[in-house]
């Protein structure tokens, strides 16, 4: 009826993890109500929880993860909705470090221009190949397409709106 040495020390690090957390948790409710909302506090406290192993580092012989930031003692900051760390992939291979950089950048970039006018940012490298605006998405992207087709092969784009079909299925062509 005993168990393993191994399944022991498995679980002893699961109840560690969890209590550290609630420790955590309490410990930023009470400093809130202590110390008020303190945007400059001594301390922070911050957990963070692995949302995805990466292909490759910034380099392939590197390896990397991408992690996200959990809330702790405290209701879920609404603009984290509007992060990478919310975003869905929803096809392609495993992304690398440079890929999120630039997924990063591109919607960082897409965002300064409001949603009235059709945009599309097209980044590689952090560095923008391609911005447009146009009169619908379609030509928003061709056009940043133009700026750089060479340097854009491979790139990040981001819209400003959500992609019409019409649109991916050129960007697939």
């Amino acid at each position: 009826g005993a168990t393993t040495l191994e399944t022991r020390k498995k679980l002893a690090l699961e109840v560690f993890r969890t209590t550290s957390a609630y420790d955590n948790s309490i410990y930023t409710w009470l400093n809130k109500q202590l110390n008020g909302d303190d945007t400059f506090a001594d301390d922070k406290r911050i957990m963070l929880e692995k949302e995805a192993q990466l292909r490759y580092g910034e380099n392939p012989h590197q390896q990397a993860a991408f992690y996200k930031r959990l809330e702790v003692g405290g209701p879920v900051d609404e603009s984290a909705k509007h992060t990478l760390a919310a975003a869905e992939q929803v096809q392609g291979k495993q992304l690398s470090y440079n890929n999120y950089l630039d997924t990063d950048a591109a919607w960082s970039s897409v965002r300064e221009f409001g949603t009235e006018i059709p945009t599309c940012v097209i980044i590689k490298h952090l560095t923008p190949c391609g911005i447009a605006q146009g009169t619908d998405q379609l030509t928003a992207y061709r056009d940043a397409w133009k700026c750089d087709t060479v340097s854009a092969f491979g790139g990040v784009m981001a819209f400003n709106t959500t992609v019409t079909e019409e649109v991916a299925r050129e960007i697939v062509e």
